[in-house]
């Protein structure tokens, strides 16, 4: 999915998103609306569908987006927080069938 875990650290760090990232990344998460937007104004034609919002992957909460956590005191990291181990919990899952279908894919064609 990713090209090489340092990639993944080093967008981890939160770099400006490229050209180069929608040709050679398969996803592309956005915590909120405007680095949405912002990310879908750098967007080349026929890379939108890489775009998408953490929140989509949630299996247990029910949030658009992950709001600043600043505005909610201690109850708001620990929102944030929840949120996005849902989030993430829900990504690892959403790789691991997309994983499972290439590998089939990739069986049928041999």
């Amino acid at each position: 999915f990713w090209t090489a875990y340092e990639d993944l650290v080093r967008k981890a760090r939160g770099n400006k998103l490229t050209v180069d990232d929608f040709a050679h990344h398969d996803l592309l998460l956005a915590m909120d609306w405007d680095n949405l937007a912002l990310a879908e104004q750098r967007c080349p034609s026929g890379h939108h569908r890489k775009l998408r919002r953490l929140t989509e992957f949630c299996r247990r909460h029910d949030s658009p987006v992950v709001p600043d956590p600043y505005y909610g005191g201690h109850e708001g990291f620990e929102h944030v927080l929840d949120l996005v181990e849902d989030a993430c919990e829900g990504l690892l899952e959403h790789v691991r069938q997309r994983l499972k279908l290439q590998s089939q894919l990739s069986g049928e064609q041999a």
